[in-house]
């Protein structure tokens, strides 16, 4: 075996169309839709292995522009610190996807908690109005990202995935 994910994922994909497919009875629709979904699946995920860093940064990165909007609203010393941190992970080019990814769960987690502790209803809703109005971006990014799945109907008004991932 070569220690080359895209090629082992060729050699799963081509397995499933060559050997699977052909094995799979046709009277069980399921079954067959689902083979075609897995395939599709496979080729999706292909095509986005070599943007799959760009990806886990540009998640942090609106992570880091929804922390920045709340703290305006609600600054505490706690979410500073989180949005500092997580600004020196995506700076540090040789970060591990796992550390990106983790700074990124610290900060919707120190999000969350901030939205639970607002006693101020106030204060609350324009927090809640923030964090949806900063959710467009991770939506945008997730529908282009899935774009080839062909679940999203009109692709005409989001950027191009090249564009998305600033690539």
């Amino acid at each position: 075996m070569v220690p080359d994910i895209g090629l082992q994922l060729q050699v799963v994909q081509k397995a499933l169309r060559e050997v699977v497919a052909p094995a799979v009875d046709p009277a069980q629709k399921l079954a067959v839709e689902q083979l075609g979904l897995s395939i599709a699946t496979l080729t999706m995920v292909m095509d986005r292995i070599p943007y799959s860093r760009k990806l886990v940064r540009k998640e942090l990165a609106i992570a880091i522009d929804m922390a920045e909007a709340i703290k305006t609203l609600t600054p505490t010393a706690e979410l500073a610190t989180a949005i500092e941190t997580a600004r020196i992970v995506l700076q540090d080019v040789d970060a591990e996807n796992s550390d990106i990814k983790t700074a990124k769960v610290i900060l919707m987690g120190l999000i969350s908690s901030l939205v639970d502790d607002v006693e101020d209803i106030e204060l609350r809703i324009k927090i809640s109005r923030t964090i949806v109005r900063e959710s467009k971006a991770q939506a945008d990014l997730y529908r282009r990202w899935c774009s080839a799945s062909g679940f999203d109907q009109d692709m005409s008004r989001l950027p191009t995935f090249e564009e998305t991932l600033g690539v």
